[in-house]
């Protein structure tokens, strides 16, 4: 490497196209910042080249860690999504907040169960009479033979 215009070009060339241009322009500017507070520190242009080392491996790096932290836009998005529900009934679609979601859901499993027990409460009587029958008719089939 010749100089730091070289390698910001290098490192230029190998982002492009596998980043976005917000962080392709932020990367171009933060090294060109590094090389001038690395210099005015006493460093000389090819010690700093030395030190950052090959603008290929660098851009790669650069890459693979945006591909694993993703933008800010996806986790916002994530985070819309974490938290609303979104329902639908045919063709129209209900989004709600994850809150009221657990309230509705809260509310209709009490429905479901308060409905079951009533409706076991009003047929016990009719379980008891009918398994007292069978009882009976098995007790006097027992005793007739």
């Amino acid at each position: 490497m010749r100089d730091r215009y070289e390698f910001l070009e290098k490192l230029k060339q190998n982002l492009s196209g596998r980043v976005d241009g917000t962080t392709l322009q932020e990367t171009i500017s933060y090294y060109q910042e590094y090389f001038e507070i690395q210099m005015r520190s006493g460093k000389s242009e090819q010690e700093i080249l030395e030190q950052l080392g090959d603008p290929r491996l660098l851009a790669k790096t650069i890459y693979q860690a945006q591909e694993h932290m993703g933008t800010p836009e996806d986790d916002e998005e994530q985070q819309r999504s974490e938290a609303s529900m979104t329902f639908r009934f045919g063709q129209r679609e209900f989004t709600f907040p994850r809150w009221f979601g657990m309230v509705l859901f809260g509310i209709v499993l009490f429905l479901v169960v308060g409905l079951l027990v009533s409706a076991l409460w009003y047929l016990l009587p009719v379980i008891l009479i009918i398994s007292t029958i069978v009882l009976l008719f098995r007790l006097i089939r027992d005793l007739l033979s």
